[in-house]
């Protein structure tokens, strides 16, 4: 028989593969450097037109650039436009290109 440590331990990848299969996670699609698709985002906490921040159920996305604005706004996404140079991500970062 496993004891209950090692049992937790191989479930937990799986937990955690489900919760994304919820969508309940936040996704960032990126179409060049002039446009970013964020759906499951649970709001705008930043607006200006160099940066804009959007709380997640991870944690917060932050992008900055230049000329940003929002293009559609739904509930549950949205896209912005611009010149984005940087996007901030719970986990890490991305450079779309260099400043």
């Amino acid at each position: 028989m496993k004891s209950t440590k090692s049992r937790r331990r191989a479930e937990a990848p799986a937990l955690e593969w489900l919760c994304d299969l919820s969508g309940r996670s936040a996704r960032v699609t990126s179409i060049g450097n002039r446009s970013l698709l964020v759906e499951n985002h649970c709001g705008i906490l930043e607006f200006t037109a160099e940066r804009i921040a959007l709380a997640s159920r991870c944690g917060n996305i932050e992008v900055e650039g230049a000329e940003l604005s929002l293009a559609e706004v739904r509930r549950d996404a949205l896209v912005i436009r611009g010149d984005i140079r940087n996007v901030r991500l719970p986990g890490g970062e991305a450079s779309l290109h260099e400043s």
